[in-house]
């Protein structure tokens, strides 16, 4: 899910992606209670897709390459901010695109603990 903002610094841009997993097999040695090894699980998850998505996202920066079409959802969302940043989108997008990531993970169920 992508959405924009339109703040006193412009547009800020949030990135957000949901997931949902399933573990087969667990070993705890410290024998913690499930929802405990849960929050651990999707803390660690969350923390790692955010850390890997936010480096995609600042190479696509690098690149000049809006990968995630945010000048097109700006237009969507604010034509009149879209119609003063259009011409120098690219430059825009490269060194100034304020880009937020957010994730929201969930263990649905656990197979085998032990």
């Amino acid at each position: 899910m992508k959405k924009v903002k339109i703040t006193d610094k412009g547009p800020v841009f949030t990135v957000k992606l949901k997931g949902k997993a399933s573990v087969i097999y667990l070993r705890d040695p410290k024998k913690r209670n499930l929802e405990e090894i849960s929050n651990i699980i999707t803390e660690k998850l969350s923390d790692k897709v955010t850390a890997n998505l936010t480096e995609a996202i600042h190479l696509s920066q690098k690149a000049g390459a809006d990968v995630l079409q945010l000048g097109m959802l700006l237009e969507w969302n604010d034509p009149k901010i879209w119609k003063q940043l259009r011409e120098r989108w690219d430059n825009y997008y490269a060194h100034e695109a304020d880009i937020k990531v957010k994730t929201d993970f969930r263990i649905v169920d656990f197979g085998t603990a032990k």
